[in-house]
């Protein structure tokens, strides 16, 4: 490719090739990847799709997802894939796309010749954004990635879209908006003496167009749940104090672990030392990086449980890291030649550009290969669950009367097959239960207290998780789903609670 190409935005042919060829491919490896939490927006999108409403218990106005935008999204595009799980993968691998291409036009800059290479061929493919689809994640980071790129080149209008996006995707999203306004305000700093011509000059149809569509958002929540505040929220944040929990600060060193392997420790070498290049040479990168921090510090004070995609929004950051570890690199070598004051000088540069450029293929090449391989390999180890919770789930909506509770500690996959009310023993769903697991700090506890409370009709559980004496003075069993018919290292036991 020649300088003047790679110094601008794909062609539109090629940006499309490289989208069919990544949503492909993602949505193909990962068809059966899936984990429970985003049935539960799942769930929330059928109802909706099916005029009972977006709520998750039909006449029960509790907002228990995260992700409005996603939610209305499946809601609408349900006509043209009644799999919801199929679709939300299809949308995640495009996204991860998207969000590949934004990086690309937020890294265009002099001097990044292997960053924005880096964001292009790294981000979708690597492990923790991919280990993420199926839910609204990969749509998150499209929207703030796109905000970015877009302020980058100073299209406003497009950037309080992607920003508004953003914050309707997941709550946290209004640190996108936070954080350019303040670049913004903090790069026309000069002008404040003169306040009239500055007024005049700020963006306000952006800011319109940002406060418009977060509001409509906002006040519909409001007037119809009573707070635009997701319940999980809460409910996260009780969980952590769970015994056996880990909150989301301890718990990135549990992350860490997982990601070992020598293609991340490579990257992760790189990376550490280019983010502090690219914060002193770069300028228009330090949203993202002022973003990831905030982001980061934002979860830590929250507390919330540790789940692996609260760390997801964290990728864009350390590959762009890597990218610009290796042209700091660059910048460093060509800087030694460029001291050497010789006849040959020129002939060197050119020779040393060729040999340095082959090096960072071959590096780049070989990580990833090794990042497909894992990526390859996660991609066929699914969640096990799914299959168990399925037929639990589809047994329930074939065997129960439609308005009949059931209580569960995970009501993702059970809750969307069986279309039955459920009573969420982990306190997703219902927030007095989230109320009871902070006050006892045991799933157990919060289970007895939701079963007298809420005297669900059946319990899908899984031997052990309440101790059998006390399930059978009140419930008989109806069915038990073999763990190893399923892949499971567990039963899964369907009780009758009359």
């Amino acid at each position: 490719m020649s300088a003047s190409v790679s110094r601008r935005l794909p062609p539109a042919a090629w940006a499309l090739g490289y989208l069919l060829l990544v949503t492909t491919g993602l949505s193909w490896v990962f068809a059966a990847w899936s984990y429970d939490d985003p049935f539960i927006t799942y769930r929330y999108a059928d109802n909706l799709s099916r005029g009972l409403g977006m709520v998750y218990n039909p006449g029960e106005r509790l907002l228990s997802t995260t992700t409005p935008l996603f939610t209305l999204l499946l809601s609408l595009l349900r006509p043209l894939s009644p799999d919801l799980h199929r679709l939300a993968v299809l949308i995640g691998a495009f996204s991860l796309g998207l969000g590949g291409l934004f990086l690309w036009q937020l890294t265009n800059l002099p001097g990044l010749r292997f960053t924005r290479w880096a964001g292009l061929l790294f981000y979708p493919l690597f492990p923790l954004a991919a280990s993420t689809l199926s839910s609204e994640t990969p749509l998150y980071l499209a929207c703030c990635l796109g905000a970015f790129a877009f302020y980058r080149r100073r299209q406003m209008h497009l950037t309080a879209v992607c920003a508004a996006l953003a914050a309707l995707t997941r709550p946290d999203g209004f640190l996108v908006a936070l954080v350019i306004g303040l670049l913004y305000l903090s790069s026309h700093l000069p002008r404040l003496r003169q306040w009239r011509q500055w007024l005049s000059g700020l963006p306000w149809l952006a800011a319109l167009i940002y406060l418009s569509i977060t509001g409509t958002w906002v006040i519909f929540a409001w007037l119809y749940y009573g707070s635009p505040v997701p319940l999980t929220l809460y409910a996260k944040q009780q969980q952590a104090a769970v015994a056996g929990s880990t909150a989301f600060l301890p718990g990135l060193w549990t992350i860490l672990g997982w990601y070992s392997a020598w293609p991340q420790w490579v990257q992760a070498a790189l990376a550490l030392p280019g983010m502090v290049y690219g914060m002193v040479r770069f300028p228009s990168l330090r949203g993202l990086f002022l973003w990831s921090g905030l982001y980061f510090i934002a979860y830590s004070l929250l507390s919330v449980t540790r789940y692996f995609w609260y760390y997801a929004p964290l990728v864009p950051l350390f590959v762009v890291g890597f990218g610009l570890g290796l042209d700091a690199c660059r910048e460093v070598a060509r800087g030694y030649l460029e001291g050497k004051a010789t006849t040959e000088v020129v002939t060197t540069r050119r020779r040393f550009e060729l040999l340095f450029t082959l090096l960072v293929g071959v590096v780049i090449g070989t990580l990833l290969v090794g990042q497909i391989g894992r990526l390859w390999r996660m991609s066929q180890s699914p969640d096990p669950r799914f299959p168990i919770y399925q037929a639990a789930g589809l047994w329930l909506r074939e065997h129960t009367q439609s308005e009949a509770a059931v209580g569960s500690f995970e009501v993702g996959i059970i809750g969307y097959y069986s279309r039955r009310p459920m009573v969420d023993f982990a306190g997703l769903i219902q927030p007095e239960i989230a109320v009871q697991l902070g006050q006892t700090g045991s799933y157990l506890s919060a289970a007895r207290w939701a079963m007298q409370h809420y005297q669900p009709n059946y319990l899908v559980v899984m031997p052990g998780a309440i101790p059998e004496q006390e399930i059978a003075s009140q419930c008989a069993i109806q069915v038990t789903f073999p763990g190893a018919d399923y892949g499971y290292a567990s039963d899964v036991r369907i009780y009758a609670c009359p």
